[in-house]
C-alpha cells in the first residue's frame, strides 16, 4: 500500500483519528470497508488505484470513492447538520489519507513511473 503524506497544517492534539471520525460518522467505516475490497485483478493489464479515487476511466460513471469522502467530513457537510468535528480540515485530511491508502497500488498504470521520473530530474535525490 502507498503512504501519501498527510498535510502537516492539521497535525497536532486537535487532529482526529480515524476512529474518532468514524464513531461520529459511521458511513466512513462501510467506505473505508469498500476502499479495502477493491483488489488488483492481476489478470489484467493493469490497475490504478486514482481511477477508482476520483471515478474516471471505462465503467465509472459517477464519481468515485473521493466524491464519497467529501460527502461525509469537510467544510461542505457543515451545511448539512454534521456533527462539527467532521466539518474541519484535519477530519477531511484523515478520512481522505486513510481511506486512500487503503487501495491497492496502482500497476501498470500513468500513474506508475511518475515518482522515478521525478527522481531522475532531482539526479535520485529525495
Amino acid at each position: 500500500m502507498r503512504n501519501v503524506p498527510q498535510n502537516t497544517a492539521t497535525q497536532g492534539p486537535q487532529r482526529p483519528s480515524f476512529e474518532q471520525l468514524a464513531r461520529l460518522e459511521p458511513r466512513l467505516s462501510a467506505l473505508l470497508l469498500k476502499a479495502q475490497a477493491i483488489k488488483d485483478d492481476p489478470a489484467k493489464e493493469s490497475f490504478c488505484a486514482n481511477q477508482r479515487w476520483y471515478g474516471y476511466g471505462a465503467g465509472h460513471q459517477e464519481g468515485g470513492l473521493r466524491a464519497e469522502v467529501e460527502e461525509l467530513v469537510g467544510w461542505a457537510v457543515e451545511d448539512r447538520g454534521s456533527d462539527p468535528r467532521l466539518s474541519t480540515s484535519a477530519a477531511y485530511d484523515v478520512a481522505y489519507h486513510t481511506i486512500y491508502n487503503a487501495l491497492p497500488d496502482c500497476r501498470n498504470c500513468a500513474c506508475v513511473g511518475f515518482d522515478e521520473l521525478i527522481q531522475a530530474r532531482r539526479g535520485g535525490q529525495r
